[in-house]
């Protein structure tokens, strides 16, 4: 979920705007490369945001001094914003009787990736995006319908590295929705090179997985399995593949 707040600090210039932009493609990619669905949701029009006066995001995408596998890669993040739409009743529900703001400022980015616990990212376009957790406020009502005011602290990256330090949190979002029965064979099969990028399945395993609905005990088994496997390709650096090892 993108911080809109990080895109309304003017950028000095086109150079800086490039370096910056580049710095959150790679932080996005180190994401995807972990298992993030890539999907990356804004809370408006992104392409008409200006990073610097009279370039806008459209025209960084058509930079042709950016790196052309850079630009690609944004757009097809882009294709589902904005946030609001493809979003279960639920979470849209919670979204309109409660607000986030960041150091005071209306934050519906933050807000959306507290509700639906989803890795917020920035462009590191100040200093106080440069950090791996956002200290927001919260405010939201009650059952008894009074407002209820508190502050709390969301996952965060503007840099790959604050990625690689949430991996924990990442792999543990993955396998709860995994093993919480809303991913049939189908969907592991669409979703294999984000859930389990470190894995390639041969072509027997697609109409095998396509076959097993929810409440299958042996998909279970099986979503087992593809995540000890994918964790032991995760630390398999040297060696032969050891076929009878177990992980924790």
């Amino acid at each position: 979920m993108l911080n809109e707040l990080s895109l309304q600090t003017p950028i000095a210039d086109i150079s800086t705007a490039r370096k910056l932009m580049s710095e959150l493609i790679h932080t996005l990619l180190q994401a995807k490369s972990l298992g993030v669905k890539p999907i990356l949701r804004t809370h408006s029009n992104i392409n008409n945001i200006e990073l610097v006066c009279d370039y806008p995001i459209a025209s960084w995408r058509n930079d042709k001094i950016v790196d052309l596998e850079e630009r690609r890669f944004f757009r097809s993040l882009t294709l589902k914003a904005p946030f609001c739409e493809d979003v279960v009743p639920e979470i849209k529900n919670q979204f309109d009787v409660s607000e986030v703001r960041h150091q005071g400022t209306l934050a519906e980015g933050l807000h959306f990736a507290l509700i639906s616990d989803s890795l917020a990212v920035s462009l590191l376009s100040e200093v106080k995006w440069d950090t791996d957790f956002l200290d927001i406020q919260v405010t939201e009502l009650d059952k008894n319908i009074e407002l209820i005011d508190q502050s709390e602290k969301i996952v965060h990256a503007s840099r790959s590295h604050y990625v690689k330090q949430h991996t924990e949190w990442i792999k543990n979002r993955i396998e709860n929705k995994l093993f919480a029965g809303q991913v049939d064979g189908e969907v592991l099969w669409e979703r294999r090179q984000e859930i389990f990028p470190n894995l390639i399945f041969c072509e027997q395993v697609e109409q095998k997985l396509q076959n097993l609905k929810i409440g299958n005990p042996i998909l279970q088994q099986i979503k087992k399995r593809f995540l000890e496997l994918e964790k032991y390709c995760q630390c398999w650096k040297n060696g032969a593949f050891n076929p009878t090892f177990r992980t924790t």
